[in-house]
């Protein structure tokens, strides 16, 4: 959650998560929390994680955030891939 958030909120949030050999898309959900009322969807964005993996140490990526299938602004996730492999 973003504190100070504007229209230019910036997260510093790590997120670790096992990607299973079947799954491919990573769905990102940006939410307006809300104290008093319903939290309010601002957009989803969809991201291939076979299209995304990369031998850097961390990929910035630009992801477009839609609503009801209109653009709604986009983020920038920096990622990293780990394996457990040797």
């Amino acid at each position: 959650m973003n504190e100070d958030g504007g229209k230019n909120p910036k997260w510093n949030a790590k997120m670790t998560f096992t990607k299973e050999l079947k799954d491919d898309i990573l769905c990102i959900e940006v939410w307006n929390f809300s104290e008093l009322g319903s939290n309010d969807l601002i957009g989803v964005g969809f991201i291939s994680i076979t299209e995304t993996l990369s031998l850097e140490d961390v990929l910035d990526k630009k992801i477009n955030i839609y609503f009801h299938g209109e653009y709604a602004g986009e983020i920038i996730v920096d990622l990293k891939f780990l394996t457990d492999e040797p």
